[in-house]
């Protein structure tokens, strides 16, 4: 697929948009809404993650990207660190020594994270029955 061009800060209708921030995507990786999603499954970053799937999402509603296919990595991408743990071993709160507020704001990211690594999982893994599905 070829690589559109697409400035983040000014491009993108619905939310607010998104700081230009060092190291992240300036094009797009793809010209299909699904070939953009398995890159933003393979982005470990969770900025670069959400100025992807920001730019992509103008792109789609601007009719600039078709759904076209792609395969679904195993597991999306993540950054070496912090290290993941399994949910059974992160602190219950009253054990934390992080404030209740930094406490939930830190899980609430997580939860975010995990929302887009699973919209675009869907995205891309269901994008070969886009032919068969009404839109």
């Amino acid at each position: 697929g070829g690589t559109l061009s697409l400035s983040v800060a000014t491009a993108v209708p619905g939310p607010e948009p998104l700081p230009d921030a060092e190291g992240v995507h300036r094009e797009l990786p793809a010209d299909s809404l699904a070939g953009c999603g398995r890159a933003v499954l393979l982005t470990e970053t969770p900025l670069e993650k959400a100025i992807l799937t920001h730019a992509t999402f103008a792109a789609f509603l601007e009719g600039r990207l078709t759904i076209g296919s792609a395969a679904a990595p195993d597991r999306p991408s993540r950054p070496a660190n912090p290290v993941m743990v399994p949910a059974r071993e992160v602190p219950h709160f009253k054990d934390s020594p992080l404030p209740l507020n930094a406490y939930l704001l830190h899980n609430l990211a997580h939860i975010e994270l995990n929302a887009i690594d699973l919209a675009w999982d869907t995205v891309v893994r269901y994008s070969t029955l886009h032919p068969t599905l009404p839109l």
